[in-house]
């Protein structure tokens, strides 16, 4: 995408610089090792990650 960015604006590709989300790897494997009885029962079970503003459309979502 960046790439793709850099083209569009005609920008050269060394100039473009990506910041990555951050993640935090050893709490996500440690969530991921725990038992847990959270989304076992019946569903449907739903998880959305995101900020909340207009385009990412979490109202269509919460209205469903």
């Amino acid at each position: 995408m960046a790439n793709d960015i850099a083209r569009e604006i005609h920008l050269s590709a060394q100039k473009v610089i990506v910041l990555p989300n951050p993640i935090e790897v050893a709490k996500l494997r440690d969530a991921i090792s725990e038992s847990s009885e959270r989304g076992t029962g019946p569903g449907p079970h739903l998880l959305a990650i995101g900020r909340l503003s207009q385009e990412k459309g979490f109202d269509l979502l919460l209205r469903w």
